[in-house]
């Protein structure tokens, strides 16, 4: 249902972040995001549930990969999911669904003891993500609780289907408050947090991270090292993807705008740097990016009905307040 009777919230569970062209793939899928409790919100950064009814059709979705491991309960099984530099496809069959918890950078390696499920540094095109048995991480009860998800979110019971990850998920958060080893992941976690927050809203994605380390009094190198241990990368690469989420974001609302202009305001300098990141996560350039993104919000015109993952009304007015 792609949440459309709110306003976006960015970088939040009311925002389609990461879903390459969000009005197109409503022809396809539906997805609804929901917000942790707040015993957990500190390690998710939202659930989301995906479901799809598409016959003997197939469908290819693109996303803009997130630097954090998604925690995904399938037919097939339960699962941790780590992140790839590149585009990363989700290919969509017949009847199914997803139940996921997207975990903040830095918190799988708290919950799993320092694993970060993160790409390998020299990670190719096509490359799949690395992925570990939800159990491995959060006990025995995982593939019960993860079955119980898929049911429930099967028969489009969102609430309960997000509610069966929640309670499974602040029994290991508990768990591991309580460990004296994890210490030192829970302050990564939260200079990790820190640093995320601050270039979203205070510093900006388009500063340095030297400009990061100041405005948080600490160093550079030790900025470096908590991103290092706690999400795989470095602070600079996430700076970077989230440029390149922003525009994304703003293209999907409104195609039409000088592409110039829109690397500059989401902290680029050089609009060719701009365009080698954004093929990097996408696949492809902003401006073909933006033309396919306005022949979506043609076609989901007043009075549409988009089918494939269930029916999903879609105007141009509410496409616009993704």
């Amino acid at each position: 249902m792609f949440d459309d009777a709110r306003e976006p919230e960015r970088g939040g569970p009311r925002s389609t972040d990461g879903i390459v062209d969000p009005t197109g793939a409503r022809a396809w899928f539906t997805l609804d995001r929901r917000a942790p409790s707040a015993d957990v919100a500190d390690v998710v950064g939202w659930y989301w549930v995906s479901h799809w009814n598409l016959g003997d059709r197939a469908h290819v979705q693109p996303v803009i990969a997130h630097p954090v491991v998604n925690v995904v309960a399938e037919p097939h099984g339960f699962a941790a999911h780590g992140f790839v530099p590149t585009v990363d496809e989700r290919r969509l069959t017949g009847h199914g669904v997803a139940v996921a918890a997207m975990l903040r950078p830095g918190a799988f390696a708290v919950l799993s003891g320092g694993d970060t499920l993160a790409p390998a540094p020299r990670a190719s095109s096509g490359a799949r993500p690395r992925t570990m048995p939800a159990s491995a991480v959060l006990g025995p009860s995982a593939d019960e609780a993860g079955a119980a998800a898929v049911e429930d979110g099967l028969a489009s019971r969102v609430d309960d289907a997000v509610a069966h990850l929640d309670a499974l998920l602040r029994l290991a958060v508990a768990a591991r408050r309580a460990a004296s080893a994890a210490r030192r992941a829970w302050r990564d976690l939260e200079l990790v947090t820190a640093a995320v927050d601050a270039a979203r809203d205070v510093v900006g994605p388009g500063e340095t991270v030297d400009v990061l380390a100041r405005h948080l009094a600490v160093s550079v190198r030790g900025l470096q090292r908590a991103f290092e241990r706690a999400v795989g990368v470095g602070p600079k690469w996430v700076l970077q993807r989230q440029r390149v989420h922003r525009a994304a974001e703003l293209l999907a609302i409104d195609p039409g705008q000088d592409l110039a202009a829109l690397a500059e305001h989401v902290g680029y300098y050089d609009q060719a740097h701009f365009t080698r990141d954004f093929v990097t996560a996408t696949g492809t350039t902003p401006g073909a990016y933006a033309r396919r993104c306005a022949a979506s919000l043609a076609l989901l015109g007043p009075g549409r009905v988009a089918d494939g993952g269930g029916p999903v009304r879609a105007t141009a007015a509410t496409a616009a307040r993704l």
